[in-house]
């Protein structure tokens, strides 16, 4: 029950942040969670309370991962640029960042799956599972929605990123 309540948090927090963005996010934070549960499922893990956690910890760096790309796409979209080259050039700043962060987990949870035994080794399997998934559905997956929303013309103004046309400045 509370990861529902968290989760409907979550969403609300990135709609009224992000609008379109916030529900492309929302949208593909969902599948990667059932994502998640399905191979977890499929590959008969036991998800034991280190399991738990490192499914939670990779659920918040999937939300991590969108807010940085749409932080900057709303700093792109305040500096005056076209929506369109806005999504470009804020999915291309954030990428770096994002993929350094997941695959700086990554590199961390192989370390203790190598080095730690049990539980320890059962929350690096789950964390890098999850990160994988993130990386395939919220980085990869979510910025592709939107460049299609924005190639398709069905987000052409600021506010549908949640930019007030008075924090745009003129070029």
């Amino acid at each position: 029950r509370s990861g529902l309540i968290v989760s409907f948090f979550i969403f609300f927090v990135m709609v009224g942040m992000f609008l379109v963005p916030g529900l492309v996010a929302s949208f593909w934070l969902i599948v990667h969670t059932w994502l998640v549960l399905v191979i977890f499922y499929l590959g008969g893990f036991v998800l034991t309370l280190p399991g738990i956690a490192a499914f939670v910890l990779g659920i918040g760096m999937a939300v991590d991962a969108n807010i940085i790309t749409y932080e900057r796409i709303k700093e792109e979209i305040k500096s005056g640029k076209t929506i369109r080259s806005s999504v470009i050039a804020g999915s291309k700043a954030s990428f770096r960042t994002v993929m350094d962060a997941n695959i700086t987990t990554i590199i961390a949870a192989a370390v203790m799956f190598g080095l730690g035994t049990g539980s320890v080794r059962g929350f690096a399997l789950v964390l890098i599972v999850d990160i994988v998934v993130s990386i395939l559905t919220n980085i990869f997956f979510s910025r592709f929605l939107l460049n299609l929303l924005v190639k398709a013309d069905a987000v052409k103004k600021a506010k549908y990123f949640g930019v007030k046309e008075s924090d745009i400045s003129a070029l």
